[in-house]
């Protein structure tokens, strides 16, 4: 047993030694703009955003991820008050469902808080009076050019021959996987209520017939979530522009908070034409800082038509 705690407190203090060399690192690193140090978020859900308080950088991302999770925790708590609101009214026991209600709501609400005191935190950093000093050190922003991995993935799907080869990227082929997990559940429920109308799941107060109508209710309620999660993970008007559309690099000029669920960002292109072409698009994975670059697809004939790669749930396969 001692050993056991001996090593846990190695294994926390060796996590702590790493996280705090990854904060020296992160502040010691460059802005791409102006090349001072870099700040990160403190909030735990930041996922390493990171801004420069010199001249500006990324100030504005972490500004509406700030926002973005703000948001989040409301109507996560709303959403909970309703639902312990009605779970409460059509209880037998109105008493005991109130108490537990109560204290569901006041954990949640602690947790809120704390989360919402981080975001505060991060708040007051990004409101210093030195962002968006620009020039007051001495040097002058710049726009960074793409690097080599993003230049090799460009040239790369560049030279596939259209139509190109297109499927579903890994992440979305195993989420898929997981959420079709409830209209099976529904559809094994439905088939067992049908065959044992006697014994039906859930629903032993109700006769035969009614256990049948309700397993046929279940069926169909399972089949239609199956197309609605599967059609939710699917885009197939993106498909006509990732096989045959043309290819350019999109220069990400700021972010753009899409939904309460959903980040995105806005971006700009040139087009074969040397029109400069400016879209907005969700940033699924949430990795984009400003001043990156971005693969973008658009039509030829009215570059209008486009969509960036970050936005989609596909990927390019080799021929």
């Amino acid at each position: 047993m001692l050993d056991m705690l001996v090593s846990k407190l190695k294994a926390t203090a060796v996590a702590a030694h790493l996280r705090r060399a990854e904060d020296t690192h992160m502040k010691s690193s460059p802005c791409p703009c102006c090349g001072e140090g870099i700040q990160q978020l403190k909030s735990k859900a930041a996922n390493n955003i990171v801004y420069c308080q010199s001249c500006g950088w990324n100030v504005a991302r972490a500004q509406g991820f700030l926002a973005f999770r703000r948001r989040g925790i409301i109507v996560a708590l709303v959403f909970f008050a309703v639902w312990s609101s009605i779970v409460v009214a059509f209880s037998p026991n109105f008493r005991n469902s109130l108490e537990d209600g109560l204290l569901i709501i006041i954990l949640l609400g602690s947790l809120a808080m704390v989360a919402w005191r981080q975001l505060s935190r991060d708040s007051r950093a990004l409101a210093g009076p030195s962002i968006g000093a620009s020039g007051t050190n001495g040097r002058q922003r710049i726009v960074p050019q793409p690097d080599a991995q993003i230049w090799a993935h460009f040239e790369h799907v560049r030279a596939l021959e259209r139509p190109r080869l297109v499927q579903l990227n890994q992440a979305t082929r195993s989420a898929r996987k997981v959420v079709s997990i409830l209209p099976v559940g529904m559809w094994l429920w439905g088939i067992h209520d049908l065959i044992l109308p006697g014994r039906p799941i859930g629903l032993a107060a109700h006769g035969p017939v009614e256990a049948r109508a309700w397993a046929a209710v279940i069926l169909g309620c399972g089949t239609v979530l199956w197309f609605l999660l599967r059609r939710s993970m699917e885009d197939k008007r993106q498909l006509s522009l990732l096989k045959n559309g043309e290819v350019a690099l999109g220069y990400v000029t700021g972010p753009l908070s899409h939904s309460v669920l959903m980040q995105g960002v806005s971006y700009e292109f040139r087009d074969l034409q040397g029109c400069v072409v400016k879209g907005r698009c969700a940033d699924i994975q949430g990795r984009l800082d400003e001043d990156d670059y971005v693969l973008v697809l658009y039509d030829p004939q009215k570059s209008q038509k486009c969509i960036a790669l970050c936005a989609t749930n596909y990927e390019f396969t080799k021929p």
